[in-house]
């Protein structure tokens, strides 16, 4: 299926991501795997209520800061994995038209983890909505943070944001 299909293409580029090589290359994958992601979308529910009174440049600063975020991570805990241990296990409808790709990934001295992709119709093609790593939503796990940010800096987007870059950056926030 399409679903399955931009799944494994996602893996296989933030492999090569997560691998290194040329910064012309490495913006490419950057590039290809965050245009697989819906940033508004993901965006609009990890900054929760705070989504309605930020303004559109805020907006736009925070899905470019979170997706940067969200795509080094995956490569990040995709290196070192191999072809032999990631397994699709099946996709589904969602009651509400959206698609769940269900999938495995194994390692030598861990238990298996087991991830779902949840995507849906962008435009003219299917992009990622979510990512559920071990029954836990990741958009809604970085909510939680995001919401625990703002509380801290007095409803700072704009500190929000410089976190995410601080944490791309691997600094602590």
């Amino acid at each position: 299926s399409d679903a399955v299909a931009l799944v494994e293409q996602i893996r296989q580029t933030a492999l090569e991501l997560a691998r290194g090589g040329s910064a012309a290359l490495s913006a490419r994958e950057t590039q290809a795997i965050r245009a697989a992601f819906d940033g508004p979308s993901i965006g609009r529910v990890v900054l929760g209520a705070y989504w309605a009174s930020a303004t559109i440049r805020e907006r736009a600063e925070f899905v470019d800061a979170l997706l940067d975020v969200s795509t080094h991570r995956l490569a990040d805990r995709l290196a070192g994995s191999t072809d032999q241990a990631f397994v699709v296990l099946g996709s589904q409808v969602l009651p509400n038209g959206d698609l769940l790709v269900k999938s495995k990934f194994s390692r030598a001295i861990q238990e298996p983890t087991t991830v779902d992709w949840r995507l849906h119709h962008c435009q003219n093609a299917l992009c990622i909505v979510d990512v559920v790593v071990n029954g836990a939503s990741v958009s809604l796990q970085r909510r939680d943070d995001v919401a625990a940010q703002m509380a801290a800096s007095g409803a700072s987007i704009a500190k929000v944001i410089t976190d995410l870059h601080k944490d791309r950056a691997g600094v602590t926030p």
